[in-house]
This record gives C-alpha cells, structure tokens and sequence, in this order.
C-alpha cells in the first residue's frame, strides 16, 4: 500500500511539469508566428494603372486608394494633383473636395478622394502618397453637357449652310446648261433660215433668160415684157456676129 501511494504521488509533479512545457512551447509558437506575420507584411497603395473616372459636371464622385500597412494605427494618406507641379490639395481651402478613410480588411484600407457638385477645374491627374509609396495617375475627366449641346448646334448649323449652298449651286449650274443648250438651237435655227434666205436670194439674182417664158400665140408682144438685147438682135434672120 505505501509503494503505491509513493508511486501515484510522483506521477502528479511529472504531469504538471507536462502541462507546463506544453504551455511554454504554445506560447513561443504563437509568439514566432505573430513575428513571422510581422515580416511578412508588405506595405503599400494598390491603385490599377491607367485608372480613369468621367464625371458630368455638378455630380459627386469619389475615386479612392486601396493601401496596406502593418499595425493597428492607419496611416496618413495624401492626396496631390498633378497640373505643372506634383502639388498637394488643401482641402481647408476647397469645400467641395473631402477625404474619407475605410477599413476593408485586416491590416487594410481604403482612402477616398470625395468630390461634392464636381467642376470642370477639377480635371486632371491625382495621385494618393503613404506609407512611403506614391500610387499610379487616376485621370480625371470632367464634361460639360451644355458646352456640348452648344457645340452640337452650332454643328448642325454649319452642315444645313453647307447644304443649302450646295442646292444652289447644283441649281445654278443646271440653269447654265439649260441656257447653253436654248442658245445653241436659237443659233442653229438662225443658220437653217440664213441658208434659205440666201438661197432665196440666190435664186431671184439668176438670169431673166432662164425664168421668162414666151408669150402665147396671138397676145401682143409687150415691148416691156422683153428685154432689149441690142441693134444686133432686132432681125430674127440676122445671124449674130462671131
């Protein structure tokens, strides 16, 4: 009875000291692990390249950053808009832009570049700057649909001048064709009447021999009717000289 109750005695010290080491290996494990996600940790801004946003003039838009960093504490994000310079915006001095911060995850978060009734001077390139990175360019492009139905009146404007133009030139060059052509039958049918005339003409300036005829038998001879051919034609018989 004593060697049993000797023996159960000195397996409860060896099942604490078990326990023990069991916790203290635990603890270095988690310990490791918390330090080995430490290292792992890559900061930086998530931003796709060649990012683009269109906004009509007088709405709201937001366009936003994606970073990553590796302690409870978010860090400070800046936002800069590339005109001629790498220039930071002020926001105490602008009312209509605004900043805005989400955690989407753990050891991750989102920066919001807020812009409330969007002008036209907005336009531009912007980039978000922390965690000692700088994201690619966000354009920005900002329309204004009145400047563009003004321009599209004005469009339309021009193209029924141009049309208009174009009928009456079309008009005008079929009304010179038409002349051409009335003037040139005029011509020919002044020329056909000119040739009748003149052969007209030729005809009553031929020979009195060729178109006098000798008066019937028993009728006067009209000295008038005849023409005179000279002392040397008065006698039938008399032959004319060589």
């Amino acid at each position: 009875m004593t060697g049993g109750f000797q023996s159960a005695s000195t397996m409860r010290p060896n099942r604490c000291w078990t326990v023990l080491h069991v916790s203290v290996l635990a603890a270095l494990l988690l310990t490791l692990d918390a330090d080995n996600q430490d290292y792992d940790c890559d900061p930086g801004i998530k931003v796709r390249r060649n990012t683009v946003y269109d906004a009509l003039l007088g709405e709201n838009l937001r366009i936003h950053c994606t970073v990553v960093f590796c302690n409870n504490s978010p860090p400070t994000i800046s936002w800069y808009k590339l005109d001629q310079s790498f220039t930071p915006i002020h926001f105490n001095s602008s009312t209509h832009i605004t900043t805005e911060w989400e955690i989407s995850g753990n050891f991750e978060g989102i920066s919001y570049l807020v812009f409330t009734n969007i002008l036209t001077s907005d336009s531009g390139v912007y980039r978000c700057h922390g965690v000692g990175q700088v994201s690619h360019s966000i354009n920005v492009y900002v329309s204004d649909t009145s400047q563009d139905h003004d321009f599209m009146e004005t469009l339309w404007l021009y193209v029924y001048i141009a049309a208009g133009i174009m009928a009456l030139v079309i008009i005008v060059i079929i009304i010179s064709v038409l002349s051409v052509r009335g003037c040139k039958g005029e011509s020919k049918n002044e020329r056909e009447s000119e040739n009748q005339y003149m052969s007209i003409h030729m005809t009553e300036q031929q020979s009195p021999y060729s178109t006098l005829h000798p008066p019937p038998r028993g009728s006067p001879t009209s000295h008038h009717a005849l023409p005179s051919t000279g002392p040397e034609c008065i006698y039938e018989n008399v032959s004319p000289r060589p």
